[in-house]
């Protein structure tokens, strides 16, 4: 059945048509065109809101925003601003009732008029500043970043697409182990292509920007499942729930690979960044075969607690109130909107069904996307067999991906599914 997060894009593409359809029945029946005005307003202005909410996407994270997203975010902003305008109906529908007092629809008293008017606007503001956060967060236009495995590993690859357990359509590359100028001839990977590494980029990323993550591991005998998540890359969906639901995704890419190679996943790995991170912890700790066939994780940059990261953000960027607001009001909004409750979202309670498989954290402490003392306290959840791997210096989290040192670690790692030390 497919979850909240894929029916309810559909519920706010009905929003516009609807409010479309109703200016236009009461420019018919009024004789005028204020409706119509009305409506060419809130689409300006949405269209207004999205194109800027796509600039800060292709800035900050340098990638190519496909034409359909465009439209896409436009018309989803149109949408916000109508879920906001209808809010405003109904309340001031709803005092106008209840300070009435006689046929015409006068008010009682003056007094009464004014209280209704400030209750509408403390109404407005506790739900609709939420609301707007709650969207911001958890909507993302695709970005798409330049590159194949041929042009970044040298390695050749399959499109394919699979869908997650709850139904998203998804899409990966498949990219078998070779040879390149990178393999070890001198440490040769023990069973060459027959052990697989799922890899699942982070936030705002896609299965390209990160896959330099891998460049040990293809050409040293592992094959590589990297896959766009849910309302990242070419996959569907446009809502993410920062690992959530994405486990499902993660859970999808297991089934696909046990299916269609089961001769090459004898071995089964996560390899995983902040959001992938996070999904590849939820999925290995789901009871499932697929979710149970995964041996071991490799995870840079992850969190242990969602709502201590977003409340962290915020109060770092903005203010304390931001972050209580996020933390308190948006996320369970986000939630509710999701049919999840990601406000409780923990993976540091997940990472203790991981035993007594092993798991590799890797963190920066200049991350500047990522405190390290949430990947530490999600670390020291973790029941042995555990292994950190922490840089004390270093730059964002891109960074830490260049470091050879992390890369040799991850490798290492998965070959002797023990300790690196």
């Amino acid at each position: 059945m497919p979850s909240a997060s894929v029916m309810v894009p559909w519920l706010y593409l009905c929003v516009p048509l609807i409010a479309a359809g109703a200016a236009a029945v009461r420019a018919r029946r009024g004789r005028t065109l204020a409706p119509l005005r009305e409506l060419l307003v809130c689409c300006i202005g949405g269209v207004i809101c999205g194109l800027m909410l796509i600039s800060l996407y292709v800035y900050g994270l340098r990638g190519r925003v496909p034409p359909s997203q465009v439209a896409i975010t436009c018309y989803w902003a149109i949408a916000v601003i109508y879920v906001l305008r209808g809010l405003n109906w109904v309340l001031t529908w709803g005092l106008a009732r209840a300070v009435r007092s006689d046929a015409e629809g006068r008010a009682c008293c003056p007094a009464a008029e004014v209280a209704g008017l400030i209750f509408r606007a403390v109404v407005l503001l506790l739900v609709g500043i939420p609301y707007v956060l709650a969207m911001v967060m958890i909507y993302r236009p695709h970005v798409i970043h330049p590159g194949t495995p041929i042009s970044l590993l040298g390695a050749p690859y399959q499109d394919v697409a699979f869908t997650s357990t709850d139904g998203v359509p998804l899409r990966g590359w498949w990219i078998p182990a070779v040879r390149t100028a990178r393999t070890d001839d001198v440490h040769p990977a023990v069973a060459w292509g027959q052990r697989t590494v799922i890899f699942c980029h982070g936030f705002g990323a896609d299965k390209a920007s990160q896959l330099r993550m891998v460049r040990d591991l293809v050409p040293n005998g592992y094959n590589v499942l990297a896959i766009d998540l849910r309302a990242h890359g070419q996959s569907g969906g446009q809502l993410t729930t920062f690992g959530d639901l994405e486990r499902r995704d993660v859970l999808g890419a297991v089934a696909w690979v046990r299916r269609n190679h089961r001769q090459e996943c004898k071995k089964l790995f996560g390899l995983g960044e902040s959001l992938g991170a996070a999904a590849l912890i939820s999925a290995a700790a789901d009871p499932s075969p697929e979710g149970q066939a995964i041996d071991a994780l490799a995870v840079f940059a992850p969190y242990d607690s969602l709502s201590s990261l977003v409340q962290g953000l915020a109060d770092d960027r903005f203010a304390t109130a931001a972050g209580w607001t996020v933390r308190n009001l948006a996320l369970p909004l986000a939630g509710g909107q999701l049919g999840t409750r990601v406000a409780r979202y923990d993976p540091s309670r997940d990472v203790q069904l991981l035993w007594p498989r092993p798991i590799l954290v890797i963190a920066s402490e200049q991350d500047r996307s990522m405190d390290i003392s949430r990947s530490r306290a999600l670390f020291d959840a973790a029941l042995q067999p555990r292994y950190g791997y922490w840089l004390m210096k270093g730059g964002r989290s891109h960074m830490l991906f260049a470091d050879d040192k992390a890369s040799l670690a991850v490798r290492v790692f998965f070959e002797a599914e023990r300790s690196i030390l």
